[in-house]
């Protein structure tokens, strides 16, 4: 028989079954902190078939939005309200109650408003893919932010005022975040949405 001993085989087992959960355990907080960090950090974009954002969007709320944006109602009272504009400015120069110089700014105005009226949905999505990219590549790595945290643990450990003060701070700084972040998404919509008008 050779020397080797049942005990050192189920040794050797168990320390490999322990390598292979702690392996699973920090892959599985690896991909939970780039979900989180995608969805609470990430801008919400339009998800299309293509991958670019000339497609139609199929996520919600972009399918609503393209809707209205491209070719909808919105568009439509833009440009409508760009005509009544122009439309007054003709009126006071026919009439000789305006000077030539403000009537090349109104032509010129009205050419860039109505490019940016009929472009205004594409705009704000290319706009939001480049934050959403700079978003994510500025949030720190898990390995960033652990190191610094055991040490502060070792520091509040020995003084708990000091503790009780950075964990008020945290907390303080962790509400501001989400209340800001919640107010983000809900002006990206009504600014995508209302900014042709």
């Amino acid at each position: 028989m050779s020397g080797v001993s049942l005990t050192d085989v189920g040794f050797q087992w168990f320390i490999e079954i322990l390598n292979q959960i702690v392996e699973w355990f920090t892959e599985g907080i690896r991909v939970g902190y780039r979900a989180i960090t995608e969805a609470l950090f990430g801008t919400p974009v339009p998800e299309t078939p293509n991958g670019i954002p000339v497609g139609e969007p199929q996520n919600q709320p972009w399918t609503q939005l393209y809707d209205a944006l491209v070719a909808g109602e919105i568009t439509l009272i833009a440009f409508l309200v760009l005509i009544i504009c122009v439309q007054g400015r003709h009126t006071l120069r026919i009439f000789n109650l305006s000077d030539p110089i403000r009537d090349r700014q109104v032509r010129r105005s009205a050419w860039t408003g109505g490019l940016i009226i009929a472009t205004w949905y594409w705009i704000a999505v290319t706009a939001l893919y480049l934050v959403d990219g700079f978003s994510i590549a500025l949030v720190p790595s898990i390995d960033a932010v652990a190191s610094p945290l055991t040490n502060f643990f070792d520091l509040t450990l020995s003084n708990p005022l000091l503790g009780l003060l950075l964990t008020f701070v945290g907390a303080v700084a962790m509400w501001t975040l989400q209340a800001l972040l919640y107010l983000r998404e809900l002006l990206l919509y009504v600014f995508v949405y209302a900014m042709p008008i």
